[in-house]
């Protein structure tokens, strides 16, 4: 019997042997997106896959070989799961179904420091020729030792982009935040938070910043440039009327800010860095059009 996704008994095996899907061939019959819950583990973390979403576009049903495999930092990638190589494993036409969150396990001593990948493959069952490669990196290692911040005013925001134009809100909000204090700090375990929302950024993974340094927060990987940290685009929103922003590490509140409204594809930002008020950026284009300067020091606003 033809294994179907549709069917209950593929989703039990989904959810056993981790399995995923990424197909993309011309004309392109089905998609996936693939989401892990962090970028870097420690002892005592579990790597789980947060969103497994699978959506055929095609008018009818497909069939596909699907390879799964676990790359280690030393030695070859192990093969997890293989299916479908007589043509058994189908995509129906239609299909669109999110199978996460699927934990995969649960990091100990045992595994080695380095980086790591989940890696699909989808290959016509017929021909064997590799249709798409769907490849999930990550890191384990040990957590840093820089503590975090402790003090009011050691890092704080710098510049907020709530109202990009280039791009859509999911895609181009982002926020900067600045060291003001007079040591390295890691970020891991705080909390970025807006007035009255449940949708908080918490800081998953060891994130250092060093003194007068910056880092970018934003809702996906490419807002226009290569944040430090995508926390996801059904994360916290930056309302364009204004809002209140804490930043909150161990219990304490790191700093606060009220932003004004936002002018469509122009960032705020604190002149001097840090310390100014809130002003609207005027020069340092980036991306695909949008003013500001994410990563780097303010340049001119008014």
């Amino acid at each position: 019997m033809p294994i179907t996704i549709g069917h209950k008994p593929f989703k039990h095996l989904c959810r056993a042997f981790l399995c995923t899907v990424a197909l993309a061939a011309s004309p392109v019959y089905a998609e996936c997106d693939i989401q892990l819950n962090q970028s870097a583990f420690t002892e005592g973390e579990t790597v789980v896959i947060d969103v497994f979403r699978l959506a055929s576009t095609g008018s009818s049903e497909t069939a596909v070989e699907m390879k799964f495999w676990f790359g280690l930092p030393v030695g070859s990638p192990v093969s997890i799961i293989n299916l479908g190589g007589d043509g058994s494993f189908v995509l129906p036409a239609g299909l669109d179904v999110d199978l996460g969150p699927i934990p995969l396990f649960t990091v100990d001593a045992s595994f080695p420091e380095g980086d790591y990948e989940l890696s699909c493959r989808m290959l016509d069952p017929v021909t064997g020729a590799l249709l798409h490669e769907d490849i999930n990196s990550f890191t384990i290692g040990q957590q840093s030792q820089e503590p975090a911040p402790s003090n009011p005013g050691e890092v704080v925001f710098n510049e907020i982009m709530a109202n990009p134009e280039a791009l859509p809100d999911a895609e181009g909000e982002w926020l900067e935040l600045m060291n003001q204090g007079s040591e390295t700090y890691n970020l891991r375990d705080c909390v970025i938070g807006t007035a009255g929302s449940a949708a908080n950024v918490l800081i998953g993974t060891d994130l250092l910043i060093g003194v007068a340094e910056y880092r970018t927060f934003a809702r996906s990987a490419a807002p226009g440039f290569t944040p430090d940290y995508d926390y996801g685009a059904s994360g916290m929103t930056l309302p364009n009327s204004g809002q209140t922003l804490t930043l909150t590490c161990n219990g304490v509140v790191i700093d606060q800010v009220v932003y004004p409204a936002a002018t469509p594809g122009n960032s705020l930002a604190r002149i001097p860095d840090g310390t100014g008020p809130w002003c609207t950026s005027l020069t340092g284009a980036y991306g695909s059009g949008d003013i500001g300067s994410p990563g780097a020091a303010n340049i001119d606003c008014q």
